[in-house]
Formats: structure tokens, C-alpha cells, sequence
């Protein structure tokens, strides 16, 4: 009897396992970014635009959230479906492609010999929940930018770091999203008005 009782509880437990709907990740990608100005070609030369790097914990795919001055959390559930360095690396790439800034743009260097180089390594990738009533897309990088000198050697020209914060219109991974690409646009912006005006010096 007390067999069949535990074969009628197992059958049971099964049944509910086997209704249970799980929740299924959701990926990410960032979009293209194009430039909104264009500027004559400034340096007739090529631009090597090198594999973008990530400090930890932004190296890997999992969506960061902070909620207090040293608590940061992740989701299993929504996740990146590349990793931000690869993401960032190309579509660095496609944005000074789109500001006509270089004769042409690259990403393998053994394709041909560059005369610069730009670098980026992302310092920052989260979502800051500190305050509920004002969540922010925060994202920081690394910029270099490199010539090569009369001996062919490579010269920093250019280093800085810079971040922006981009309020959010809800607490939601879409609007995130949303907001990491609008920050990292004003990033490679940045980045090209300073390149802009290095030219003229």
C-alpha cells in the first residue's frame, strides 16, 4: 500500500515538473552606429581599430546592475548574445568607417600596414539603480590613438578616459540596451571631435 501511495506521489511530482514553464534568456546586441557628422578626410592614411579589451566584471556576457555604493548584481535571464568587447570593437570600427575621418578603417592589421591606431578597453558597463527614481546606462572607456613616427615606430598621441551616464525612461533590460547604445555613440563621438581637432594643432 505504501508503495503505491509513493508511485502515485512520484507520478504526481513528475506531472507538475513537467508543466512547470521556464523562463528562457533573452540575448542582446547593440545596434550600428553611423555618424551623425561627417568630416573631410583629415588623415589620408589608414586607421587600424584594434580588438577592443574589458576589465572585469565586463568581460563576459552578463548584464550588470548596481544597486548601492558596493553591491552590483547580474541576471541569468537576459544576458549579452556576444560579448560587449567584440560588439564594441566592431562597431567602433563601422562608426569612424561612416566619419570619413581615414582614408580607410581596418581591423586586422595584417591586412595592411596602418599608420594609426586606436585602442579602447571598457572600464564601465552597468546599469545604476542606486536611486529607483533615476536609473542610468553607465558606460566608460579607455581611448588611445596612435601614429606611427619616422622610424616606424608606434607614438601615443592620444589618451583619455571617458564615460557617460544616460538616463533611463524605465527600470527595463530593453531600455538599457537602449541606453548603453546611445552612450556609447556619444563616446565614439567624442572621440572623433577630439581626433578632429588633434589634426589642427
Amino acid at each position: 500500500m505504501i508503495k503505491k501511495i509513493m508511485i502515485v506521489l512520484m507520478g504526481i511530482c513528475c506531472t507538475a515538473c513537467l508543466n512547470v514553464k521556464f523562463q528562457a534568456k533573452e540575448q542582446y546586441l547593440l545596434n550600428p552606429i553611423i555618424a551623425e557628422k561627417t568630416y573631410p578626410t583629415l588623415y589620408p592614411a589608414t586607421l587600424l581599430v584594434e580588438k577592443t579589451k574589458s576589465v572585469s566584471p565586463y568581460n563576459n556576457l552578463t548584464l550588470n546592475y548596481r544597486i548601492s555604493q558596493d553591491r552590483y548584481l547580474t541576471d541569468y535571464y537576459h544576458v549579452w548574445m556576444v560579448s560587449p568587447s567584440d560588439q564594441i570593437h566592431q562597431l567602433t570600427a563601422q562608426y569612424f568607417i561612416s566619419t570619413h575621418l581615414f582614408k580607410q578603417v581596418v581591423t586586422d592589421e595584417s591586412l595592411l600596414t596602418a599608420k594609426y591606431a586606436l585602442t579602447t578597453q571598457l572600464l564601465t558597463l552597468h546599469a545604476d539603480y542606486r536611486q529607483s527614481s533615476k536609473p542610468m546606462a553607465v558606460i566608460a572607456m579607455n581611448v588611445q590613438f596612435y601614429g606611427r613616427d619616422s622610424q616606424n615606430h608606434w607614438r601615443l598621441l592620444l589618451n583619455q578616459n571617458l564615460e557617460e551616464s544616460v538616463p533611463l525612461a524605465q527600470k527595463s533590460s530593453m531600455a538599457l540596451i537602449v541606453g548603453w547604445q546611445k552612450g556609447l555613440a556619444f563616446l565614439l563621438e567624442r572621440t572623433a571631435n577630439q581626433l578632429q581637432k588633434m589634426h589642427f594643432k
